[in-house]
């Protein structure tokens, strides 16, 4: 068949339109947080909850975003090297959780419910030096996690085990850049098996995250034990450092996204 250069051009224009509406899918689905979990194994759905007002309930655990200045939790934190105080405090702007799911294990019948956090924290200048940053150096940078999790019972107790975390920071490009992120996943506590759980996972360091991208942080393949609501010393969450770049100045953000049994 004999193609002519006007109906070739019309095929290169259709083929370049699609390819460009499949990469802005893509990128839309990579920058977006997911609302859906996969079924845990052994498990089926008793009831699910769409993840918006509806099904918005007081968390089960206390989100803190200064456990940071708890003594007991600093071995538990971030390296040694990321002890020194940050440029940018951390302000915790939102959170809220939802019940996601009710699951029953095929095997005994026992149940489980599933829930999800969202939270955005603010970087906002601490107290600097007219040397370090200029006294009106503001930062625009947010960073906001949604985090997957569930509970089980055991002998009239509660205890949390993580699924996956999601986080994204946000700003505006030509003012602010993120350097690096690195960090800290945390489920520890009295343990469902009767144990002292101490679990403890390093996030893989991005560097040059862009503005607006969707991480994931996967944890259910480490098969860690759940960790007891309101036990001593439990804490459930992440722990994110990075390092912002703005008016050619790096500065350390540090921002806990810990949830905790109520004590």
């Amino acid at each position: 068949m004999k193609v002519t250069k006007k109906k070739l051009l019309s095929f290169l224009m259709m083929g370049a339109l699609t390819l460009s509406t499949a990469n802005l899918a893509s990128a839309s689905e990579t920058n977006d947080f997911p609302d859906q979990d996969s079924v845990p194994t052994g498990y089926s759905i008793i009831n699910q909850y769409p993840i918006n007002e509806s099904s918005e309930v007081n968390g089960p655990l206390k989100l803190d975003s200064n456990v940071e200045q708890q003594d007991s939790l600093k071995t538990q934190s971030l390296t040694n090297e990321s002890a020194t105080d940050s440029n940018y405090i951390p302000e915790l702007t939102s959170d809220k959780t939802y019940m996601y799911r009710e699951l029953k294990n095929e095997s005994n019948g026992e149940s489980m419910k599933q829930y999800v956090t969202d939270a955005k924290v603010a970087a906002v200048p601490g107290n600097k030096d007219q040397s370090d940053v200029q006294k009106d150096d503001k930062s625009d940078i947010t960073v906001t996690i949604r985090m997957f999790y569930h509970s089980k019972n055991k002998g009239g107790n509660t205890y949390y085990g993580l699924d996956k975390i999601y986080y994204r920071y946000e700003g505006t490009p030509d003012r602010s850049k993120i350097s690096t992120v690195t960090g800290r996943v945390n489920q520890q506590g009295p343990g469902i098996n009767d144990n002292a759980q101490l679990q403890s996972s390093k996030i893989q360091p991005q560097y040059g995250l862009a503005l607006g991208k969707t991480v994931l942080v996967d944890l259910k393949s480490k098969g860690w034990v759940e960790v007891l609501d309101g036990g001593l010393l439990t804490q459930v969450g992440i722990e994110l450092l990075a390092g912002i770049s703005n008016s050619g100045i790096v500065h350390e953000f540090r921002a806990p996204f810990f949830i905790t049994g109520q004590f």
